[in-house]
């Protein structure tokens, strides 16, 4: 069986299998007479697949938790009491007084029927939640340990109905976004491979531009580039590509009033794309697209609860727009614009047959 086959096609497999259906029926009937000769009657058995596993024939492991709430639990392997098939499995005695213990009882019961990743059979008289409460701080850790989908953590700390609900599942929601964000990374990463960008046109205003903005630490403040002209015409990612598309921030701009510059770092980001940026938006931000040596306060208001400050000085502003008249004195004197009436990129030359 391929060690890329995913969990949930081998829990399928594995529950229909007529040696796995034997073995979990002799591992109830172990359990059950341990519990009759213990007088434990409560019991948690489950069935997983061991997704870690060192040696491949090692597919899948049994869990058992068994409790009586009117005795002191010790548990031992003496005379191989809870050897299974030859195993000899690991047994760990449950330490505590008054409500400690019963929780921490309580968890290994759910922990036994908790729906993990690779999950096959399980088997309880004793139910979580309708028998016990579960504490959503080992929900959580299930979770943090990688033994819960995301989903799965949501629903069951949904279930538990415990105080600080809302908390747990921020956690999840921040991370889920997390790994949102790597995977359209990954799949920006994979198209632009697909899809090369072709060499790009050499336009000397632009380049006249470039220099003048690289000799940082001469100026206090420098001009931002417009590249005004009809759609594509690879305007914006003409743009992206002009210092570092890595270190390129690509803003969309759109009928908006003020960029959202959240995003940006000075340590990672050297220029800064507008896309759709207008003259209002540049004229109501005057400070901002002058790049210069002071920092520039964003999202002002009367409380300033959302306020947040960007320093410019020395990074390259483009605005990326289809129309710009420039009328306005002040966006005549801190403006380059070039006017685009081609593609800013050329076709290689074609290869004789």
């Amino acid at each position: 069986m391929s060690a890329t086959t995913p969990s949930s096609v081998l829990v399928q497999l594995v529950s229909g299998s007529t040696f796995y259906k034997w073995l979990w029926q002799q591992f109830q009937v172990m359990a059950l007479r341990a519990c009759e000769k213990l007088e434990w009657p409560r019991r948690s058995l489950k069935m997983e697949l061991s997704l870690r596993r060192k040696c491949p024939e090692n597919l899948v492991h049994f869990h058992l938790a068994i409790t009586d709430a009117n005795r002191r639990h010790r548990l031992s392997n003496e005379n191989g009491f809870w050897t299974f098939m030859g195993a000899q499995p690991h047994v760990q005695p449950v330490l505590g007084k008054g409500r400690y213990l019963t929780r921490a009882l309580d968890a290994g019961h759910y922990y036994c029927q908790a729906p993990k990743i690779g999950s096959v059979h399980v088997a309880t008289n004793y139910v979580a939640y309708r028998d016990f409460t579960v504490e959503l701080q080992t929900i959580f850790n299930l979770w943090r340990r990688h033994k819960l989908e995301n989903s799965v953590a949501k629903s069951e700390l949904m279930t538990a109905r415990g105080r600080g609900t809302r908390n747990y599942l921020a956690e999840i929601q921040h991370h889920e976004a997390w790994q949102q964000a790597r995977r359209d990374a990954a799949v920006k990463a994979l198209l632009e491979t697909w899809m090369p960008w072709k060499p790009s046109r050499i336009v000397p205003a632009v380049v006249e531009w470039m220099q003048l903005v690289a000799t940082v630490g001469t100026r206090a403040r420098f001009p931002f580039l417009v590249l005004v002209g009809p759609s594509q015409y690879g305007k914006t990612e003409y743009a992206r590509r002009l210092w570092d598309a890595a270190r390129t921030l690509v803003l969309s701009c759109e009928s908006i009033r003020q960029p959202n510059l959240k995003c940006f770092q000075r340590q990672v980001h050297t220029c800064i794309v507008f896309d759709e940026g207008s003259e209002e938006m540049v004229l109501s931000n005057r400070q901002l697209f002058q790049a210069g040596l002071n920092e520039c306060m964003l999202a002002q208001s009367n409380c300033q609860e959302h306020c947040y400050s960007v320093w410019l000085y020395g990074i390259a502003l483009v605005i990326s727009t289809n129309t710009w008249l420039g009328e306005d004195p002040w966006l005549a004197k801190n403006a380059v614009v070039v006017r685009v009436d081609e593609p800013l990129w050329h076709d290689p030359p074609a290869l004789c047959a």
